[in-house]
């Protein structure tokens, strides 16, 4: 079932929100056509440098460990897939497409840190629970805080206000939203996920992560709840910061749910990391792969 958000009055008039860019627009295209090939998705991604680079260094990453290094785009696509290269460009565009002049009144770097974190986390704790595609949890994770970015754009001071409420009266970033702004960072987000068109499942994972459901079940989906531990996965291991100055709350059911054990913890806060610190090279690093 798709996610059918209530417009507050403090974004009925918001009629211009960003749009993906046309780089990962073309390149879904060809990947959801089965007649194209690795060379149409390499003929795409040329046209934009930096997606360029970031495919070859994530081929080259150590997370492939690939005996010799690669050097084409075609190479890098069969290396690392056509999932892993649609979360990338994703993310890449992403992430550009919400770089301001303005300053932000925490560090963009760690924002995009933290959901960083988030997103291997979700990915993550899909593999251990058996999901058939674990990038679609990456891609929840990554923009479970996008809401916060809508917000510092269009409601600049009414944020910074709400962001001042939640540290000097210890309340959460999304109880100081809905105090000033009247809707929360998450509801914002699962709006522009809806508007991009994105799978209902990462649809309500964004828009639920702090306050996930048992009703999803319905859906057969366990998005909003992997999302919503690997949150609390990412601010407990201190990946990045995304201007909260508390840690949110903690729903036990979510956990229940995915059928893990506190014993397979430590091995997906390894892996976590790992998958965390190549991510952070690969988007971060500006010289030449």
């Amino acid at each position: 079932m798709e996610l059918k958000p209530d417009v507050p009055v403090s974004l009925q008039h918001v009629r211009d929100l960003p749009t993906l860019p046309a780089v990962y627009q073309r390149l879904v295209a060809v990947l959801d056509d089965p007649r194209s090939s690795v060379w149409d998705a390499e003929r795409i991604i040329r046209q934009d440098p930096p997606v360029t680079a970031k495919v070859l260094r994530l081929a080259n990453s150590s997370l492939y460990s690939l005996r010799a290094p690669v050097t084409s785009i075609a190479q890098a696509v069969r290396t690392i897939g056509y999932d892993e290269l649609r979360q990338l460009v994703l993310t890449t565009s992403v992430i550009s497409l919400f770089q301001q002049d303005q300053e932000l009144p925490f560090s963009y770097r760690a924002y995009w840190e933290h959901c960083l974190g988030t997103a291997a986390a979700a990915r993550q704790l899909a593999l251990y629970i058996g999901e058939e595609h674990p990038e679609e949890f990456f891609v929840a994770g990554l923009l479970h805080d996008i809401g916060k970015l809508v917000h510092m754009q269009y409601f600049p001071e009414k944020f910074r206000t709400a962001l001042t409420m939640a540290a000097t009266e210890r309340l959460t970033v999304e109880a100081a939203e809905q105090a000033v702004l009247g809707i929360s960072h998450a509801q914002t987000g699962g709006l522009l996920a809806h508007y991009w068109g994105l799978a209902p499942s990462i649809q309500r994972a964004v828009a639920y992560h702090h306050a996930p459901t048992i009703g999803d079940l319905a859906g057969l989906t366990l998005h909003q709840h992997v999302v919503h531990c690997a949150n609390i996965i990412s601010h407990t291991l201190g990946l990045g910061a995304g201007g909260s100055h508390r840690l949110p709350s903690f729903v036990p059911l979510s956990w229940e749910l995915l059928r893990l054990s506190t014993g397979h913890l430590p091995h997906i806060i390894t892996a976590t990391k790992k998958e965390f610190s190549q991510m952070v090279a690969v988007l971060f690093t500006t010289d030449a792969p």
